[in-house]
Order: structure tokens, then C-alpha cells, then sequence
């Protein structure tokens, strides 16, 4: 079991303690640096320092004592940032009904990039409204999709 897993393992419960969800975990290792622990938190009504503070009291004692973990390292927790792209299940199922952008490999329907609003994911296809017609697209030829940030 990879160290990612294992941390969302030890740290799952006291972040929906939270009301909380653990949207990605990463640990990252370096030649001559201390390895990075970063932690994604979600949280419908937004992230904020204050949160982020109480959450990093509370899950450092239980990270202190995950074997896996080197003795040093650093811990980054933050919320996933509105222009993360879509990982998980469960961030596509977040944004069902939301406006979405999706960028593409090649030209898709001779644009690079197209906003709709998001209907449905199923692992290999992802469904969208965009322009009053329904889009069903093969999820190989997106190279992201995350939520339209309107300025």
C-alpha cells in the first residue's frame, strides 16, 4: 500500500470530523530535500486558513506516528484550488449541474477548449450541455476538465 493511502487511512474519519472531504493526497520524495506530504481538503462552503489551522493541530500527532512517513518531512495541507482538474469520482460527481471547462488533445468539434454544463461521468465518458445540445465525450481525448471560472 502506497504512503498516500495509507495517510488517508489514518486521517479519513477526523477530516469528516470536519465536515471535510480529503479531495487528493499526495507525498512527494526528493534526492537532497525533505519529502512533501500535501493534502487537498474540500469543503462545500470553501477552505480557509482558520480551517486548514485547526485541521494541522489535530492530524499532526496522528501523521507523527505513521510508520511509513520519514521522520522529516513537510506537511502542506490546502483546499484542491478551484482550477484543479478533475481527478476522482467524487469531484465529478461535485460539480454535476455546474458549468465546466474542458480542454482537449487534439481540436474537439474544431475548438481546443469548451465550457458546458457537467450531467454525467462514468469513468470512460463525460456527458455535457453545451449549447442546448447534449455532448457525450470520450474522457482519452480531454486533457482536463475542471470548473469554469468566470471573470
Amino acid at each position: 500500500m502506497d504512503i498516500s493511502k495509507i495517510v488517508e487511512n489514518k486521517i479519513l474519519e477526523t477530516i469528516e470530523s470536519f465536515g471535510c472531504e480529503i479531495a487528493e493526497i499526495n507525498y512527494q520524495k526528493s534526492k537532497n530535500d525533505v519529502p512533501t506530504l500535501w493534502i487537498y481538503i474540500y469543503h462545500e462552503s470553501g477552505v480557509d486558513l482558520d480551517l486548514l489551522s485547526k485541521i494541522n493541530e489535530v492530524i499532526s500527532p496522528i501523521l507523527d506516528d505513521v510508520e511509513e512517513l520519514s521522520d522529516k518531512y513537510n506537511l502542506n495541507l490546502s483546499s484542491p484550488g478551484i482550477d484543479r482538474a478533475f481527478k476522482s469520482q467524487r469531484d465529478y460527481e461535485r460539480n454535476y449541474e455546474k458549468e465546466v471547462e474542458l480542454r482537449f488533445y487534439a481540436p474537439y468539434m474544431g475548438k481546443k477548449i469548451i465550457n458546458g454544463t457537467l450531467k454525467k461521468y462514468d469513468g470512460d465518458h463525460v456527458t455535457i450541455i453545451c449549447e442546448n445540445e447534449e455532448l457525450v465525450i470520450d474522457t482519452k481525448s480531454i486533457s482536463k476538465i475542471s470548473q469554469y471560472i468566470k471573470f
